[in-house]
């Protein structure tokens, strides 16, 4: 879970939590960075089953108002974290990211906002880049 503190900390916060009391058990701190450049505050996640991790980074631009969304895949070993940008949606659909999923039959990351859902093979960026090809997206009349 991200742990968001309204800190203007350079540090994100990425909790372990324990299934049986629901409360966090580790607490890892990894760079509010992401290519040099700081990022503010990660709010979705999810785990593939080879321990990676995936979320989403919102960036608005005055050349791109309505936002692109970069995926991010990180992986947790011993005390740190790492992260490293997985693909850069311009002009992704929706306005305000929700949640993201990893459907583990599939092998296929979910992304959710207010009016699509979009998906893209998982496991791909260890072998090569991810092209439009690969992205489906649907968009609800909302």
């Amino acid at each position: 879970m991200w742990q968001d503190d309204d800190s203007k900390s350079s540090k994100l916060k990425l909790m372990r939590i324990d299934k049986n009391t629901l409360e966090p058990n580790r607490i890892y701190k990894a760079p509010a960075k992401l290519n040099n450049k700081k990022i503010g505050k990660l709010h979705n996640l999810s785990f593939d089953n080879d321990g990676n991790f995936y979320t989403d980074y919102i960036k608005k631009t005055d050349s791109n108002p309505s936002s692109s969304s970069t995926i991010i895949v990180g992986k947790i070993s011993n005390d740190s974290v790492k992260l490293k940008p997985l693909l850069t949606i311009e002009n992704r659909p929706g306005t305000c990211p929700q949640s993201v999923a990893v459907n583990l039959v599939t092998n296929r990351l979910y992304l959710v906002s207010d009016g699509a859902i979009y998906t893209m093979p998982i496991g791909k960026h260890l072998k090569y880049n991810i092209s439009k090809e690969n992205l489906t997206y649907t968009v609800f009349n909302t």
